[in-house]
């Protein structure tokens, strides 16, 4: 098992962001997804749930987490070490089961409908009974185009047992100010694969 990385990066980036003077976005709510999993190779796609949550807090700061439960096999982009072994073994693949994490963000407006967010997280991983720990990085955009369309971009990197960049992509419709249906993708650099989401959200606010 990877020991937890001590990089402050993340953090720091958001300690420095939290100094600016601007608002914080105001979008508290759990949410309930059915995700498929597709490996990017030939192995055949992971099927699941997820759990996401978000909860303002003071001073422009939130909190967030989120949880998916999906067996994918994949074949992630390893060190040379890590490769090498692996094929000497004939274990090309790796078995992801699941995979989340805990974090602390801060959110400012660009626009009245136009939003910023960096955030830091602790991350874990399960792959194959093994539980990997390590530090995530995000970076977003998220904007209001009406009472009941919200679309949101994020860029995000996290450091566990593979290093991975990824991109997240979601559209929501508000059907009333508690309720919301979620379509969301994500997609993994080095662990190469994808998800593709349908949530159904309460909101909190």
């Amino acid at each position: 098992m990877k020991s937890f990385p001590a990089r402050g990066l993340p953090a720091l980036l958001c300690a420095l962001f939290a100094t600016l003077p601007f608002a914080a976005i105001a979008d508290s709510h759990i949410e309930l997804a059915a995700v498929d999993a597709d490996p990017d190779q030939h192995h055949g796609n992971g099927k699941g749930f997820a759990l996401y949550w978000r909860q303002e807090l003071a001073s422009n700061w939130y909190a967030f987490g989120d949880y998916t439960r999906a067996t994918v096999r994949t074949e992630p982009h390893l060190n040379i070490y890590e490769r090498s072994v692996r094929q000497y073994f004939n274990m090309p693949s790796l078995e992801l089961n699941a995979w989340g994490g805990l974090g602390l963000g801060h959110a400012w407006d660009l626009s009245r409908n136009h939003r910023l967010y960096l955030a830091a997280s602790l991350q874990a991983s399960d792959y194959e009974g093994d539980i990997d720990t390590g530090l995530g990085a995000h970076l977003g955009w998220q904007a209001q185009w009406s009472e009941h369309w919200q679309t949101r971009v994020e860029f995000n990197h996290t450091d566990t047992f593979v290093r991975d960049q990824g991109l997240l992509a979601e559209l929501t419709w508000r059907i009333n100010p508690r309720w919301g249906l979620s379509l969301r993708t994500r997609d993994h650099d080095e662990w190469d694969y994808s998800t593709y989401e349908l949530g159904l959200r309460y909101q909190l606010d």
